[in-house]
């Protein structure tokens, strides 16, 4: 399972790691691999903040909606607000669960827009560039391929994390 990690207001970096501890410290989840941290220019939204983006590798035994729930907690525990305007001190979204395909009011797997941004498929092709994508079948690294040939205005710059990290 893969989750992507965002975060323009703050600390970006310091935002993402402290995600991705409690995220790993909660039951029924295991952090397995952080990507390296990306500096993203805003898509879809106007604002004037970069992003920091990262993509996580978990294992977990939480159903989708469950995990869901989980990540609006810790989100909604570091301060995000999801009704105060559209930048953010962390957003976590479920962006691959295995080869499950699902589309329910609160969610969709795989995320929607997953092929659409550079900002989740430069990290993830780190992690997973041969993973197939459901349902294309496309791979993580030829997604990627075809983003970076027709970014739409999306710029990334890969990162790395302050000394004190570990995956």
């Amino acid at each position: 399972m893969f989750i992507g990690l965002g975060a323009n207001q703050g600390d970006g970096p310091a935002n993402l790691l402290a995600a991705w501890r409690r995220l790993g410290a909660e039951a029924g989840v295991t952090a397995l691999h952080l990507s390296n941290p990306w500096r993203t220019s805003p898509v879809d939204m106007a604002s004037p903040r970069w992003f920091t983006n990262a993509v996580g590798e978990i294992s977990t035994s939480l159903p989708p909606e469950r995990l869901l729930a989980l990540l609006l907690t810790i989100e909604a525990r570091m301060g995000r607000d999801r009704s105060k305007g559209r930048d953010r001190a962390i957003d976590l979204d479920i962006l691959l669960y295995g080869n499950l395909q699902m589309i329910s009011n609160r969610l969709a797997i795989p995320h929607p827009r997953l092929a659409e941004r550079l900002f989740v498929l430069e990290p993830l092709a780190e992690l997973a560039p041969g993973l197939r994508v459901p349902p294309s079948g496309a791979t993580v690294a030829e997604l990627l391929a075809a983003r970076r040939q027709h970014p739409l205005g999306q710029q990334a710059i890969q990162g790395c994390w302050p000394d004190s990290h570990e995956s």
